[in-house]
């Protein structure tokens, strides 16, 4: 009766630890936001426009903006409009410290097997997304890092459940979410793709039955096609073309622009920079044609640039491709435009703590993969897929930050292998003090 009224206990206190660290995680991403105020504009009008159509019209399009990030703010902007930035800072910063949870639920999945009552790497994993600054310097703009960054941790938690127990339901979850990501940030679309299909391959051969095997797979595939519908009939009334994303030549554009832009924005000591004059006139060249023949013949035309660029000097193309799979990784600043007055040291701390943290996640995931081989790869193909796929984009830093959840994990995985480590190697070499 002891023992049992001790775990109970054990349990409690493990959970009231947890809702303080998240209590206080949700007060960090608070009070980081309202450090350094950022301005309207951009991309946060841009969303904000498109809400507005949702609320008014319904069914909208957009030339390269989807629907995914708006219809979540659209409730948002309906009850309390623009005026503060705070509706959407505490929306954001719960989101945020939601996903914490999730890293602590996925890094107790990585013992091998998770042990009740101890959750040390847990916590230290769910510390370490808590207080990181670089996701909750994004929680006062209206911008869909937080989002993107959430839904990514929800699919990974769902993979994970679904490693342990194929079943359709989760697959169709699964299916769902992976549909609606790239209507967030559709440069998901490659990686969404290839999940499901994984997740279509692990699920259709749970029934025997050719019948059963046909109902299974056109249910994952209407449940992931789902969200796309939306966009699909937007594009149609209002450009009159067939496209399951935006109209505009995205890929054509940002490879263009790549070719100018090397470390992703320009910065200074305060504030991001604005593009070379080459990628700010292809932005407008792109988004001035107003039919699909104009913008083909815009396409074409800097497509046909961009090749004779890459033909002039090919090594040089191949060198900016593999720096630009590491700028993606850098941080410099926390905020997305204004930087408030960093001093050197905290300059210094922002760069090389991101650094550490991603040599930390690197130790981890190697370790990771010897326990737990699934669940390392759901980690390390998330990592690979945002390296790559901005290769050939501006390559701006905030495009890794989907991936920081993960890291997270991992970093907080190899911190406990590390220091349980040098508490054995300490101990054998004072084996005195171990009595």
């Amino acid at each position: 009766m002891s023992a049992l009224y001790f775990f109970i206990m054990r349990i409690r206190q493990s959970t009231l630890i947890l809702a303080g660290l998240a209590a206080a995680g949700f007060l960090f991403r608070f009070f980081v936001a309202r450090a350094v105020p950022q301005p309207f504009v951009y991309d946060q009008e841009a969303y904000y426009g498109y809400a507005l159509c949702i609320l008014k019209h319904g069914l909208h399009a957009d030339l390269y903006r989807l629907y995914g990030y708006p219809l979540i703010i659209a409730p948002l902007i309906a009850l309390f409009g623009v005026g503060s930035p705070l509706p959407w800072t505490l929306f954001h910063a719960l989101l945020d410290t939601t996903t914490a949870l999730m890293v602590f639920w996925i890094a107790k999945r990585l013992d091998s097997p998770p042990q009740a009552g101890n959750d040390t790497h847990a916590r230290v994993a769910c510390i370490l997304y808590l207080f990181n600054p670089f996701t909750a310097g994004y929680t006062g703009v209206l911008l869909s890092e937080i989002v993107t960054v959430f839904l990514v941790a929800l699919i990974s938690l769902l993979l994970l459940l679904f490693i342990r127990k194929q079943s359709l339901r989760i697959g169709i979850a699964i299916s769902v979410l992976l549909g609606y990501l790239p209507q967030v940030r559709p440069v998901f679309i490659g990686w969404s793709l290839v999940v499901w299909a994984w997740v279509v391959g692990q699920t259709v051969p749970l029934v025997a039955r050719a019948k059963e095997k046909l109902v299974y797979g056109t249910l994952l595939c209407l449940f992931f096609t789902l969200p796309f519908w939306y966009t699909i009939g937007g594009n149609l009334v209002a450009y009159r073309q067939l496209r399951v994303l935006g109209v505009e030549p995205t890929f054509t554009r940002e490879l263009y622009a790549s070719l100018f832009i090397g470390r992703g924005m320009p910065f200074t000591d305060t504030a991001w920079g604005d593009w070379p004059v080459q990628a700010r006139q292809a932005w407008i060249a792109f988004t001035a044609p107003g039919d699909a023949d104009g913008r083909k013949a815009v396409a074409d035309r800097h497509l046909a640039i961009a090749i004779n660029i890459i033909r002039a000097d090919p090594s040089a193309f191949i060198r900016s491709r593999l720096a630009k799979m590491g700028y993606v990784w850098e941080k410099h600043f926390i905020y997305p435009y204004l930087m408030g007055k960093p001093t050197p040291p905290v300059k210094m701390l922002i760069y090389w703590g991101n650094i550490m943290l991603l040599a930390l996640a690197a130790i981890g995931l190697v370790l990771a993969v010897k326990v737990q081989r699934r669940m390392g790869l759901v980690g390390a193909s998330l990592f690979f897929y945002i390296t790559i796929a901005h290769m050939f984009s501006t390559s701006e830093e905030r495009f890794s930050l989907p991936a920081y959840p993960w890291i997270a994990v991992f970093a907080g995985y190899a911190v406990m292998v590390i220091v349980s480590w040098f508490r054995t190697s300490w101990l054998a070499a004072h084996p005195q003090r171990s009595r």
